[in-house]
């Protein structure tokens, strides 16, 4: 997920060059707190687990996240970090919390 964190990000950076964008997977180098971050940067792309980490620190409604997109989300499973993330989603649905809105992507082949 790595590889597909870093395409993800040139993509955008493609679309969007004077957009601030911060790629975070687990070979990012720097490690800074999710508050600095959130305040610095206009998009993220991270792995799914990456985002269940920061939720340790701050919840998604203190994130302040607008939008959430799943990329290869039919990869998710009972204990996948994608379900860990729409679990803290519905918890904040059912405690009528600010939510993000949520997309998924997928690739397709033919």
């Amino acid at each position: 997920t790595n590889a597909l964190v870093n395409q993800q990000f040139k993509v955008l950076k493609s679309y969007l060059p004077e957009v601030k964008i911060n790629p975070i997977s687990g070979e990012t180098d720097e490690v800074h707190p999710i508050r600095y971050l959130l305040k610095k940067y206009d998009i993220f792309v991270m792995t799914p687990q990456i985002l269940v980490n920061a939720c340790d620190k701050m919840s998604l409604s203190e994130m302040g996240i607008g939008l959430l997109i799943f990329d290869e989300c039919h990869h998710s499973m009972k204990d996948h970090p994608y379900s860990k993330i729409m679990g803290m989603y519905h918890d904040l649905k059912m405690k009528r919390q600010p939510l993000p809105r949520v997309g998924v992507a997928c690739n397709t082949t033919t």
